[in-house]
């Protein structure tokens, strides 16, 4: 196994007090130097990674970027530019052992270390600098190592979501799927953090939104948010891991089907309302111009 850099946390952020200072993130291209003081290996054994390997993932990043206007301010859409970024992460052979994500690709600090020394500049294209020159927490979460980070959020996308090398549609979840939804998805860690429940539920959130098209988003999103409740409190009397796969998705297709029909009748039920209301406003007006 290939060893790869890691950046502490301490040290991270000292760094990105002089990323927040800056204005423009061309001046962010580390120009093939992918070394700071304070980055360490650890010491599980394994070859430390070759800097062209480094370099490599940084350019494929960096054309694809391009594509969507990079380094530019007006670019296309970030979401696709990201799909591209799930698959070039999931084919970097140095995250993975056998189709798994090996321990390297499990710590923070490496995410750290991709964000802040490898590709600063990719993420203040992608997220901006603080505009008081001076680093936030909001801001600084998308080059710490973490849920937010830029890089390891889409990471956690391959994680939960990949349908795998065999599928002809290996990245399709990650394509369809929103901003708003893989939030919805991947931070309900019961459900998301575990592809064998991650997959079929997204893919029945995908078909619910088809299904109820006509729909406004909000009364699809209560949708969603009620079927995770009902699957949430099944899993604490049985554990969804442990349920047969057919059997499992039959459950969430059923929760699913059972608040689309209580969705739908509320607002069935709420536009009776406003015809009825309508109607007596309707009235009034008659008899008092009589």
């Amino acid at each position: 196994m290939n060893l790869l850099p890691q950046l502490p946390s301490l040290k991270a952020k000292v760094i990105l007090e002089d990323i927040a200072s800056q204005s423009n993130c061309e001046v962010l291209n580390p120009k093939g130097d992918f070394k700071v003081d304070g980055i360490f290996y650890v010491p599980t054994g394994g070859q430390i990674i070759n800097e062209e390997n480094l370099e490599k993932l940084r350019n494929n990043i960096v054309e694809k970027a391009k594509e969507y206007g990079f380094p530019s301010s007006s670019q296309k859409s970030f979401l696709d530019f990201e799909y591209e970024v799930a698959k070039i992460l999931s084919e970097w052979p140095y995250l993975w052992i056998d189709g798994e994500p090996n321990g390297e690709s499990l710590r923070n600090d490496f995410w750290s270390y991709l964000a802040i020394v490898l590709m600063p500049d990719i993420v203040t294209w992608r997220w901006g600098f603080p505009s008081e020159g001076e680093p936030t927490k909001s801001w600084s979460v998308r080059f710490i190592g973490g849920g937010r980070n830029a890089f390891q959020r889409i990471f956690r996308r391959i994680l939960s979501l990949d349908l795998g090398p065999s599928h002809q549609d290996r990245y399709g979840l990650i394509r369809e799927l929103k901003e708003d939804d893989f939030s919805n998805i991947l931070e309900r860690t019961s459900l998301g953090s575990n592809s064998r429940i991650a997959i079929p539920l997204a893919e029945e959130y995908l078909a619910m939104r088809q299904r109820r098209k006509d729909m406004k988003a909000s009364f699809q999103l209560k949708i969603y948010r009620e079927a995770t409740k009902d699957l949430r409190s099944y899993g604490v009397v049985q554990s969804l891991d442990v349920v047969d796969l057919n059997d499992l998705k039959k459950l969430i297709s059923d929760v699913f089907f059972n608040r689309e029909e209580e969705v739908f009748k509320e607002i069935k039920e709420s536009n009776k309302g406003l015809v009825s209301t309508t109607k007596s406003l309707f009235k009034k007006v008659i008899n008092r111009s009589k």
